[in-house]
């Protein structure tokens, strides 16, 4: 109960974070702008190039700013909030598989510095705990990162953070409770206008949970500002597999 509650609050912090910098990024763009006859500058919310490729942003009243990272092929450049539906299998014989539920939060701060948090949750059987009592299994990270642009499509991005665990079963031999620092490195690529590919490696200072995985994630744009996802992890403690959907502004 207690990380539930520390995880509510600490995405509610990023999330009111988020609100005020882009109320302060919109107040900005009411600003008149005085463009030069034949110019090329475009006003508020023209899309670039005919359409808007996706993770790639509009061009504001900031002009050449807004346009240098459309073409770096930023996909850094857009709040991102997103949940999924989830399935855990963690390493060991007595852990049957899990089913669960995760939110996260991408929020851009200047220029290719950005700051990350989520929370996963899911609930399975733990065969071992007679009568095969229910065990439950709790992550929670927040952190700070970096991009890179690699060529015009990808980019490389890494972040580092703390990360916190808890499974609670039953059977103490099974269950654990800490915290750690974690690193990640990955790379996503804008394979289509409307199709992103990303793929990673974590390590982290855990004792009993995830001290090394990896990661794919694929997302598919469905509307202007609305992507489906599919992704898995595979890592020394827990399997993952998880499908979900995330609305970037």
């Amino acid at each position: 109960m207690h990380a539930i509650i520390q995880a509510v609050l600490l995405s509610g912090f990023f999330l009111g974070l988020s609100l005020s910098v882009k109320a302060q990024e919109i107040y900005q763009g009411l600003s008149p702008v005085v463009q030069a006859p034949g110019s090329l500058g475009a006003g508020v919310g023209q899309v670039v190039d005919g359409g808007e490729p996706w993770g790639q942003p509009l061009e504001d009243s900031a002009g050449a700013q807004g346009l240098n990272e459309a073409q770096s092929g930023s996909v850094l450049a857009e709040m991102r909030v997103a949940t999924h539906w989830r399935y855990d299998n963690p390493a060991g014989s007595s852990l049957r598989g899990a089913n669960g539920m995760g939110v996260s939060l991408l929020l851009p701060l200047r220029a290719d510095v950005f700051a990350e948090s989520g929370f996963d949750w899911s609930r399975g059987t733990n065969a071992a705990a007679p009568p095969s009592q229910d065990y439950n299994l709790r992550h929670f990270r927040v952190g700070l990162g970096i991009g890179w642009a690699v060529g015009t499509q990808s980019r490389l991005e890494a972040s580092t953070g703390v990360s916190y665990a808890q499974l609670d079963t039953s059977r103490p031999a099974d269950g654990f409770d800490e915290a750690a620092l974690y690193f990640r490195l990955g790379m996503t690529t804008q394979v289509t206008s409307r199709l992103g590919l990303g793929a990673g490696g974590r390590i982290t200072t855990h004792d009993r949970y995830q001290f090394l995985s990896v990661d794919l994630e694929a997302n598919y744009q469905l509307l202007r500002q609305f992507d489906v996802s599919l992704g898995t992890e595979y890592g020394d403690f827990n399997r993952s597999f998880r499908a979900g959907a995330r609305l970037r502004w």
